[in-house]
């Protein structure tokens, strides 16, 4: 009728805006490089994102009336890495002592996926922390003809995105937030083999932090070349000759007749950098410290040696235990933790070639575009099994603690990688008594739980060969 046309009204209220825009990390485009106090930045960290997680996993109602309350609301998406083992410890601190924590780990090669190894490091870890706490570590193993049999439908799910990247992601998260699989027992885990395993990562992390491994392609000049900061001595290469410069001006290499290239760590040609890095991991010796920004030796090396450090092979059939599907209505998800607290590889080399500045730019971009190329992508698989995602790493008053505290501050990409990327977090790591997971490289979900791989070699024929940005056709397949 038209006295009931009449009564309706469309109003409009502002949002009040008394944080920072979402998509605006940062206040200014030059970063406060001033001196910061470590501790306070930490606190101020831990404190936003403690609240932060806190608005998100209490008053949840129960959606099942007749179910018993001793189960599980919340579930984690854990790979056993930083972010979502902070999230877990963080969790604890604010939810009732009688109910359970799901932390689900999805991996699509349970003998070779590094993601499921650190899950069971960190969830060993979080229940002696722990111990009045009922963690679940739910193991969700799938194969991948179980993937593509699904491929269709999580095609749609993540439309527009259609990438080979973007598949592995949305099947990776889709079948996490499904949640079915078993759960780990946590006795065969705590074998004192395996515990001598964790403690040796945890001791070979805490020597690479104690012993600064400062990567020395530090300040980038006008010509845009990284120059060392610093000549290490070379024990176990003895050079040829004092280097000269030839006629054209050229310096010669220092250990042979070549030409070394401007800006080498050694002074060195590029066969002579390799050889010596080579011989420092050959004696043992952290080749960090003499990493060459010029050729791009010694970070390989050492994240090999890194590899065979953590990677403990452990048989599911050691821990499988009773068939577990989790109630868990509410998922907690690491998104954001990268992007605002530079967690990515590629941010070192946007540092390389643009200094503070660059490494700025580079984070800002990410973030801009965090909602388009992530989170409606990963909310759409996740939310598909009636499950919400929630976000602490996006909470507001996080990000506007994160943009009061100078960038060098929150991410240190002077020192190596799994020390100065989320610096800030690893320090509350750390804070919460964290050993194993504050030291972890950043390795995403695709490459963690090993979707990528195998679907990459079914797809371009091999790993080397796949192209993550390709288009994922149907036909492929």
């Amino acid at each position: 009728s038209s006295s009931a046309a009449a009564a309706l009204s469309v109003s409009f209220h502002p949002w009040p805006l008394s944080v920072m825009p979402v998509v605006s990390r940062f206040p200014s485009l030059v970063p406060d490089l001033s001196p910061f106090d470590e501790t306070l930045a930490m606190k101020m960290v831990y404190d936003s994102l403690s609240l932060a997680v806190q608005r998100r996993v209490t008053n949840i109602p129960w959606v099942d009336t007749n179910y018993n309350h001793s189960g599980s609301q919340i579930g984690i998406l854990f790979s056993g890495g930083l972010d979502s083992t902070v999230l877990a410890a963080l969790t604890h601190l604010h939810v009732p002592p009688e109910l359970s924590i799901d932390l689900i780990n999805i991996c699509f090669n349970p003998l070779e996926a590094p993601d499921r190894m650190t899950s069971l490091q960190s969830f060993v870890e979080l229940k002696q922390l722990y111990p009045e706490r009922d963690f679940r570590l739910v193991c969700v193993d799938v194969s991948l003809e179980e993937a593509y049999a699904h491929k269709k439908y999580i095609m749609g799910l993540i439309h527009p995105r259609n990438t080979h990247m973007d598949f592995s992601i949305g099947s990776a998260l889709w079948f996490a937030s499904r949640a079915r699989g078993y759960l780990a027992k946590f006795e065969p885990l705590t074998h004192p083999e395996l515990l001598d395993r964790y403690e040796e990562v945890y001791t070979t992390q805490t020597n690479a932090q104690s012993s600064h491994h400062i990567i020395p392609t530090l300040p980038v000049t006008q010509d845009g070349v990284s120059h060392s900061l610093v000549e290490p001595t070379i024990d176990s290469a003895e050079p040829t000759e004092p280097s000269s410069t030839t006629t054209t001006g050229h310096t010669k290499c220092t250990y042979c007749l070549r030409l070394k290239k401007p800006g080498c760590a050694f002074a060195a040609c590029s066969p002579c950098c390799r050889k010596i890095c080579q011989r420092k991991l050959e004696a043992k010796q952290e080749v960090s410290v003499y990493y060459c920004g010029v050729h791009k030796n010694g970070v390989k090396l050492d994240e090999l040696s890194n590899k065979k450090t953590t990677h403990v092979t452990l048989s599911p059939d050691i821990y499988r235990g009773e068939l577990y599907t989790s109630k868990a209505r509410v998922l907690l998800v690491g998104i954001g933790a990268d992007e605002y607290m530079g967690g990515y590889s590629r941010y070192r080399t946007a540092f390389r070639h643009g200094s503070w500045h660059g490494l700025q730019q580079e984070m800002s971009k990410d973030i801009s575009r965090l909602w388009c190329r992530n989170l409606g992508r990963d909310d759409r698989s996740i939310s598909d099994h009636g499950r919400e995602a929630r976000f602490p790493f996006l909470d507001e008053d996080f990000i506007h603690s994160l943009s009061r505290i100078p960038l060098n501050s929150v991410v240190n990409v002077m020192l190596k990688r799994g020390i100065g990327d989320k610096m800030v977090l690893r320090h509350v790591a750390q804070h919460l008594g964290l050993k194993l997971c504050w030291g972890l490289e950043k390795r995403a979900i695709q490459f963690g739980s090993r979707i990528a791989k195998q679907s990459n070699v079914r797809s371009f024929g091999s790993n080397r060969k796949a192209q993550g940005d390709a288009v994922y056709e149907m036909e492929d397949d």
